[in-house]
């Protein structure tokens, strides 16, 4: 973790760059199914929910985006899949919406675009909850009133999340414009609602969320300007990125509970799918829906 050419990578994972400076390494079946079973023995991956022919082509996408290699030792995915909830979603499911047999999830790609689906799920999301995307690329949002969803959204020129910032990239939408917009950006990646436990705890991180994140005075104009940033650590407010503001929402605002775990202050990096194992278990957020 100090070595600076494996902090490199852990910041090129959550970007979803391909570092050409060597020749990319690109695992065994063998090693694949190495890395799922230990997955699934670590209860990251669901294996009913979570097939090694949909593993396997996330680590073709993990190591078409990460997977490099500088000078004569490779950098394995591995340590990546491990910081990354082995790209499983939450739950254990794969990160695909085409492939799950669990009835909460809509298989069919076609039928996300059903209106009836979308605002069934859009429906469930309350104050508190955690949106959550899949695939390498994940993402994490917060919904900060029953009708508003909080959210750093990246995009634009991905040299300047690592560098040089993306300005004023803190950005709220309703949830019905945060789901239209992300339906059709995630593609078959999965998107799920979390809670977390206790609704006056909940409420609470969001109020706190919109006041930290948004406006000093609850308003719905911003007057909080937060740069796009993939940053080392959990401290510091600005810059910041989706899955670490929504951390840090949690941590901070939840007061004197004790609500996250007090260990995951010290990662170095926050990803969207492994959020919900920051939880302490008496306040783990439960799954309310797939789409």
């Amino acid at each position: 973790m100090k070595h600076i050419k494996y902090l490199t990578f852990l910041a090129l994972s959550i970007l979803g760059i391909a570092v050409l400076s060597g020749k990319a390494y690109a695992a065994t079946d063998d090693e694949v199914t190495t890395l799922y079973n230990k997955g699934v023995a670590t209860q990251k991956i669901d294996s009913s929910q979570y097939s090694l022919s949909d593993f396997k082509e996330f680590v073709q996408e993990a190591e078409t985006n990460l997977g490099v290699q500088s000078g004569n030792s490779k950098i394995s995915v591995e340590s990546f899949l491990e910081l990354d909830n082995y790209g499983a979603m939450p739950d254990g499911s794969s990160p695909y919406s085409k492939s799950s047999t669990s009835s909460n999830i809509y298989r069919a790609p076609m039928l996300r675009a059903s209106s009836s689906r979308k605002t069934t799920f859009t429906n469930k999301i309350q104050k508190g909850d955690i949106l959550i995307i899949g695939g390498t690329f994940g993402h994490a949002a917060i919904a900060t009133t029953n009708k508003y969803v909080l959210e750093m959204p990246g995009g634009g020129n991905i040299v300047n999340w690592l560098w040089t910032q993306l300005k004023d990239n803190n950005s709220q939408k309703t949830k019905t414009h945060w789901i239209d917009y992300w339906s059709k950006k995630a593609g078959k990646n999965k998107i799920q609602i979390w809670r977390p436990k206790d609704k006056a705890m909940r409420e609470k991180v969001a109020n706190y969320a919109d006041y930290r994140f948004w406006s000093s005075t609850h308003s719905l104009t911003k007057n909080r300007h937060i740069n796009y940033q993939i940053i080392q650590g959990t401290s510091g407010f600005n810059p910041n990125y989706c899955s670490r503001m929504v951390w840090q929402s949690f941590y901070h605002g939840s007061g004197n509970k004790n609500v996250i775990q007090t260990s995951t202050a010290g990662l170095t990096y926050i990803f969207p799918c492994a959020l919900v194992n920051t939880f302490t278990s008496k306040y783990r957020p439960y799954k309310v829906g797939t789409y």
